[in-house]
């Protein structure tokens, strides 16, 4: 079971991402929105996230009053085959865990306003899928989206 997402927007105008695990209580992790004068965050940093989201990430950006102006993914677990979704054990537990396929990763992005700066690979990360050699991950990567608004 992915975390659960909500947008939420308080009384004070801040928008949070509030991540709902199953084994832990609510946590709320606050985007800065209500700092107007600045417009918002200006960095967003994903580093060996993005696969544990049940939102994608673009998805919940797309909802925000400011959208950062860099965006940062590190550890992602592309392909260039169909997206799937696998499991991924931590040795007591297990949850889902998304592959994306690489260019469908990008344009999501795009398509927001981004553009593609860097790309780079993150070898001390892989994915190893049992009975599935073929679909396994090796190496990951970490990519950098500028806001072209």
């Amino acid at each position: 079971m992915f975390p659960k997402t909500e947008l939420t927007r308080t009384p004070a105008g801040f928008d949070n991402l509030r991540v709902f695990d199953p084994r832990r209580e609510a946590q709320t992790f606050g985007l800065h929105d209500a700092d107007r004068r600045r417009g918002g965050c200006q960095i967003l940093l994903a580093s060996g996230s993005v696969q544990f989201l049940e939102t994608p990430l673009w998805s919940s950006i797309s909802k925000l009053s400011f959208k950062p102006k860099h965006v940062l993914i590190n550890r992602a677990a592309l392909t260039e085959e169909d997206s799937f979704v696998t499991l991924h054990n931590f040795g007591n537990a297990i949850c889902p865990y998304r592959i994306w396929n690489a260019k469908v990763f990008r344009m999501a992005f795009e398509e927001l306003g981004y553009s593609l700066v860097d790309v780079w690979a993150a070898p001390e990360f892989s994915c190893y899928i049992p009975f599935h050699a073929n679909k396994g991950i090796r190496p990951f990567s970490g990519l950098y989206f500028r806001d072209q608004r």
